[in-house]
């Protein structure tokens, strides 16, 4: 590890839209490593602003607003906000926590 980033928390991968908490999408591929999920432009339709954690710094920091900041959520064509969203302008995907990826989902990304 360098030494710049010795003892800094890690960032979860997640956002935070409407209430709910999703995580991101990680594609399978050759181990050791997955892909994070994307989705183009064409497939995604603005819905509003979430919110994303900045580098945790201790215990309660999810619970404190200052170390959150604003994203562009979008919704992805053919699934429901309830279950996935992708955070605009990249089109990074993320999952509602618990939900299964849906068939019209993980078609699209197949496709890609």
């Amino acid at each position: 590890m360098s030494r710049n980033t010795q003892g800094r928390a890690a960032v979860k991968d997640v956002v935070f839209f409407g209430g709910q908490r999703y995580s991101g999408l990680v594609l399978p591929a050759p181990e050791p490593y997955g892909h994070r999920a994307i989705l183009p432009a064409a497939q995604l339709h603005e819905l509003g602003m979430g919110t994303r954690p900045r580098c945790r710094s201790g215990h309660g920091a999810e619970a404190d607003s200052a170390h959150y900041h604003p994203v562009p959520v979008a919704g992805i064509k053919g699934v429901s906000p309830e279950i996935a969203i992708a955070v605009l302008p990249e089109g990074r995907v993320y999952v509602h926590r618990g939900a299964e990826v849906p068939p019209a989902l993980a078609s699209a990304l197949r496709g890609l």
